[in-house]
């Protein structure tokens, strides 16, 4: 039987919103060249190409991006799910952001992609850095959410 490998991008193959490492690049590589490896993720290609170095995506088989509503296949498009989110959704997603208690909202809430809409009252273009979010820790606090090192 020939076995398939998937592996998740974002937090698995790399650090979380960060490049692969060097050591993963290799230990990858040489991984890929011996099994039949696709790649998977929520994000789109464009984070995809911020996160994994050419030289691995030319090795893997395919990748599936925006939670497999997008698949590419040597640098292609093999298939596209198209999504047009209700307006309602929109203006409730809207509602919700305004009336959160999160103390910080600014920048990007909204993300439509092939197949996904993304929502964060945190944000969804914040650059992720080990040990830090936007919330302090009173908020967290006062919501029981436990610390998080990275």
């Amino acid at each position: 039987m020939k076995r398939i490998y998937i592996f998740d991008i974002d937090g698995t193959l790399t650090p979380p919103r960060l490049p692969m490492t060097e050591e993963m690049v290799g230990l990858f590589t040489d991984f890929c060249k011996d099994h039949k490896v696709f790649l998977a993720t929520g994000s789109d290609i464009v984070k995809v190409e911020e996160q994994v170095p050419l030289a691995i995506r030319q090795l893997v088989k395919g990748i599936f991006t925006c939670s497999g509503n997008k698949f590419f296949q040597d640098e292609r498009v093999i298939y596209e799910k198209e999504f047009s989110p209700p307006k309602e959704l929109i203006r409730l997603l809207e509602d919700w952001l305004k009336y959160s208690s999160y103390p910080v909202k600014t920048g990007h809430h909204l993300e439509i992609r092939p197949g996904v809409l993304n929502f964060s009252t945190e944000r969804k273009d914040n650059i992720y850095v080990p040990g830090f979010r936007l919330c302090d820790w009173r908020t967290d606090k006062r919501r029981h959410i436990p610390e998080r090192d990275g």
